[in-house]
């Protein structure tokens, strides 16, 4: 309500760092000036310390603001509007929440005149309930449902989910008491809505939705006009239903649908549109003895091989250290195996009718080489060169073949195996699958044994051209097209950091490691369970708001790869089905940390339900201006991987990691995080020469002490965690400058040293 002005008052609408708010926008009524305004509370220092404070607006010495505690904004007319109390605060599943806030926000919308919040103790917990008083008799008078919904959509829009309230309850006026303020023990109590009848679930789908509902909501009824919020859902009941829907009903469906269609008769409709829509075909073998196209990646990789058949950009290397006794008979023998068990590894490929095809052969020879380096003063470093020249080698993708085996004997019972493939058939979860293969295979083909492993019911060529007839001829591809190309509508410069390294000095296979403690690992896996995160989420809130803190840049935008595994049969099949997505965050300083970590979860969860679009295609459809070897629409990158650096185990020889020699990152930088069971750990890919090393170091630290913060602090705002990590880069600048110093001066004094000895010689010589 507008608050009426005095003329002896200065009044401020102040952030939470004491900065002059626009109109508009909502903060704290600060009170200033010359006259009337008190010291200090009677009797209550510290209350007065708190609220009475020196007024940087002032030009008097002493000058005193009076922190009032309320909520207010200046409107557009130049009026003060008064929006309720700061310290209304309550604790939701983990977050809190300013009630003033969620007031003024409902307040803000122009169907809406009035507000009140209050928390009601329901069946899942606690839950906000909104009180609200419409704009005019005419809305009061209509439709309440579809004002509601209206009103939740508005919300929905601009707040996280954990601060929309449960139920929206219209009233012709808010209650006062005799002072003309808002009587709270008078508003109404919340509708019970499981006592109503009347109004069963209608149809298969219905019935099978209200069942999930009744479980996880522990009702015991659920109407077609109930709302999940109004029931007591909340984000976390809402996994658990997708999660329900997924099991039972063999359907996918997003959180995002039943955030925005929460009854049950809506989101029903919802589901059965989504079923009939994205329905996938399934999955089966190629029987038709017709010509096998490309899947989309493998087109664009393709056409960049045939413009630079002499890059090996596209090589993947692999490297294992076997310790033990090898038998390089029963080593071919398993490569050869695994070559006619995924046809890809004896796939080439051609052009025909101005199209290209790929071409499956029944057989094709192994690339299998043996070499014994234990006549050589250093066999270890001899096989890490190798490594380097292997990933450089060249395939020709007309010819094949597209894997490449070589074992190197570095000591008497010890060696060195390299695995070299062409990205066009692989990608990084089908090293995966040959390794765990592998070891399986080796110790029953060295025993003379038959091998067992089950066969392959599909090949990539089936998943190749499936891909294509579900994306083209169902009308996905547009769907998913049209998603992105509004998401990315606004263009933009490609984020990047900027460059500190020296090229010219720079090693191969540029780079750096970090391990976070197991503490903090463990502290962040317990966060994310515990906010309905997944980690990935959490961690990508801490990198994007190191990001912003480094580049200044709001709206961050990175990439990220996706297995594109989703159909049965594929985990275990080698082949190039990885997808790239981009994530887009908008970082505001304003917001709440709470509200970065639910913009990072919607980025991720709206990706993923669009993930099916081939990113040659999402480029193509943007016409945007291609980089030489760079990505036009990232240049930073974010990776996450559970259980990575975990070999497995193998019969009769000891497994470990060996460097692959791999190429430097194509892109301005990768960032991978890897979850084991003790650590979680943080891997930097760049560009050789890109970085220093002390810059790497300090991203690290700056990553690890936002993450830190951010799951030990409830009401942080996005400001703290930034001016957190211009901090942590302030003492790292430093203890760099330090370092620099005592280096230099180490270096001058042995100058020094080495002058003084050299004196007598030069006098000598005068002479």
């Amino acid at each position: 309500r507008p608050v009426r002005r005095s003329c002896l008052r200065a009044l401020y609408v102040l952030d939470s760092e004491g900065h002059l708010l626009p109109s508009g926008c909502v903060g704290e009524l600060c009170i200033g000036g010359d006259a009337g305004l008190a010291q200090r509370y009677h009797q209550r220092p510290g209350l007065s310390a708190e609220r009475f404070i020196a007024d940087p607006f002032s030009a008097t010495p002493g000058a005193r603001l009076y922190r009032s505690g309320d909520l207010a904004r200046y409107r557009e007319d130049g009026a003060l509007e008064y929006l309720g109390r700061i310290d209304h605060q309550v604790k939701i599943r983990g977050f809190r929440v300013e009630l003033g806030e969620l007031e003024a926000h409902l307040q803000g919308l122009p169907m809406i005149s009035e507000a009140a919040v209050l928390v009601h103790e329901g069946v899942g917990g606690k839950q906000l309930i909104g009180y609200v008083v419409p704009a005019s008799d005419e809305l009061l008078a209509a439709d309440a449902r579809q004002l509601t919904d209206t009103v939740r959509r508005a919300l929905g829009e601009r707040l996280p989910d954990y601060m929309l309230p449960a139920q929206l309850v219209l009233l012709a006026a808010l209650p006062l008491n005799r002072n003309g303020k808002l009587d709270r023990a008078a508003l109404p109590p919340p509708q019970v809505w499981e006592a109503e009848a009347g109004s069963a679930p209608q149809g298969v789908l219905e019935i099978e939705l209200a069942q999930i509902w009744q479980q996880v909501l522990q009702v015991n009824r659920v109407d077609r006009e109930n709302s999940f919020f109004e029931l007591g859902g909340h984000s976390l009941l809402a996994t658990q239903i997708v999660s329900q829907i997924r099991q039972r009903l063999g359907l996918s469906v997003s959180l995002r649908s039943l955030f925005e269609h929460p009854r049950l008769e809506d989101f029903a409709a919802r589901v059965q549109a989504l079923q009939h829509s994205c329905e996938r075909p399934a999955l089966v073998a190629d029987t038709s003895g017709e010509r096998q196209p490309l899947s989309f990646a493998q087109q664009r990789l393709w056409f960049l091989w045939n413009l630079e058949p002499d890059s090996s950009m596209y090589n993947m290397p692999g490297a294992l250290r076997l310790r033990g006794e090898l038998n390089l008979d029963a080593l071919r023998q398993t490569f050869e195996t695994l070559v006619q068990r995924h046809a890809v590894l004896r796939t080439t490929f051609y052009e025909e009718d101005g199209q290209t095809w790929q071409r499956v052969h029944p057989q094709l020879p192994l690339s299998f080489v043996d070499s014994d380096l234990r006549h050589l003063p250093a066999p270890d470093l001899e096989a890490q060169q190798l490594a380097r020249e292997e990933v450089a080698g060249l395939f020709d993708l007309r010819h094949g073949p597209l894997l490449r085996v070589r074992a190197l004997r570095v000591a008497e019972d010890e060696h060195v195996l390299l695995l070299t493939v062409h990205h066009i058939v692989a990608d990084d979860g089908s090293f995966r699958v040959l390794i765990n293969e592998f070891v399986t295979l080796y110790p029953t083909l060295n025993r003379g044994e038959i091998p067992q492993l089950p066969a392959h019911s599909v090949q990539y060529a089936d998943f190749a051209k499936w891909q294509r007839q579900w994306l083209e001829q169902g009308g996905e591809l547009q769907r998913q097209l049209d998603y992105w190309q509004q998401r990315l509508a606004e263009p933009q410069a490609v984020l990047e950091l900027p460059a500190d390294g020296d090229q010219r000095t720079a090693q191969a296979g540029a780079g750096a490691h970090f391990t976070f403690s197991a503490e903090l690992s463990q502290q962040l896996r317990d966060f994310a369970r515990q906010r309905d995160l997944s980690l990935f989420m959490l961690l990508l809130s801490g990198f994007t708001l190191v990001l912003h803190q480094r580049t200044e840049v709001s709206r961050v935008r990175i990439g990220t790869d996706i297995a594109n595994r989703n159909q049965a049969g594929l985990e275990e099949m080698v082949g190039f089905f990885v997808n790239q997505l981009v994530l887009q965050v908008e970082v505001d300083a304003e917001q709440s940390a709470a509200q970065l970590l639910d913009a990072c979860r919607r980025a991720v969860l709206e990706a993923s339900d669009h993930q099916d679009l081939p990113f040659e295609r999402l480029v193509e459809a943007l016409r945007l201006p291609r980089r030489a070897g760079r990505s036009p629409l990232f240049d930073i990158k974010l990776i996450y991987q559970e259980g990575v650096g975990r070999l497995p185990s193998m019969e009769g020889l000891q497994v470990e990691d060996f460097p692959s020699g791999r190429q430097a990152a194509e892109i301005g930088m990768v960032a991978a995080f890897y979850n084991d069971a003790q650590h979680i750990h943080l891997s930097f890919e760049t560009p050789a020469g890109q970085y220093l090393p002390s810059t790497l170091e300090c991203l690290s630290e700056q990553i690890q002490a936002v993450l830190a913060a951010l799951i030990s602090a409830d009401g942080l705002q996005v400001g703290d965690l930034l001016n957190l990590a211009s901090d942590v880069q302030r003492r790292a600048d430093a203890r760099l400058s330090e370092q620099r110093k005592a280096l230099l001066g180490g270096a001058m004094a042995i100058k020094r040293r080495s002058a003084n000895r050299a004196a007598p010689t030069a006098q000598i010589a005068a002479d």
